[in-house]
């Protein structure tokens, strides 16, 4: 039986129920979050930090669980929901956009927060790119499976940009060094 298979859990923001027996009654909220991804989650110098981690920490206290971070390192932020499925963290707060592909394989609350697609330019190294239209002949990365790829591809496509670096790595800019990185 798969996540998706099983009734749907009741939303609840007060204390948890007591189980009938103390075994079953969970203890802490894993949540599966893929770092960094500022201003979501990141690590500062106090651990892990960011308006998903604060809000998940929020909530599991109001549910009255201890809050665990559970780190997604997979190439493929698609993946962060086969970990959901599997049972390796009981949800996802990540910066995930909604899309109709992932809402087969997921629940999703209310969106808490609306945004774009942004581009990251180091302007030291590319001083001249104020927005889509410098990037002719210029490499852009973005993350595989995320929400980026398909704009990114568009861009090559309508030849706006050189081409476009899909890696598997969210360290990209230290790895490969694009002109310019695309991000959700």
């Amino acid at each position: 039986m798969t996540r998706r298979d099983r009734p749907a859990a009741k939303p609840a923001f007060g204390p948890v129920e007591m189980a009938a027996s103390r075994a079953t009654r969970p203890t802490s909220l894993r949540v599966g979050a893929a770092l960094p991804d500022p201003p979501f989650e990141f690590i500062g110098p106090a651990g892990p930090a960011g308006f998903d981690i604060a809000l998940m920490q929020r909530i599991a206290a109001k549910l009255g669980l201890a809050w665990q971070l559970v780190h997604y390192a997979g190439g493929d932020f698609n993946g962060i929901f086969a970990g959901l499925d599997a049972g390796a963290y009981d949800c996802v707060a990540s910066g995930t956009t909604i899309t109709p592909a992932r809402e087969q394989v997921a629940d999703f609350c209310t969106p808490y927060t609306v945004s774009g697609q942004s581009l990251v330019v180091d302007i030291t190294r590319h001083p001249h790119v104020q927005g889509i239209d410098d990037l002719v002949g210029l490499v852009i990365g973005v993350q595989h499976g995320n929400t980026s790829e398909p704009v990114a591809e568009k861009l090559v496509a309508e030849r706006r940009c050189g081409f476009t670096l899909i890696t598997k790595s969210r360290k990209c800019s230290t790895i490969c060094r694009p002109a310019a990185a695309m991000r959700s």
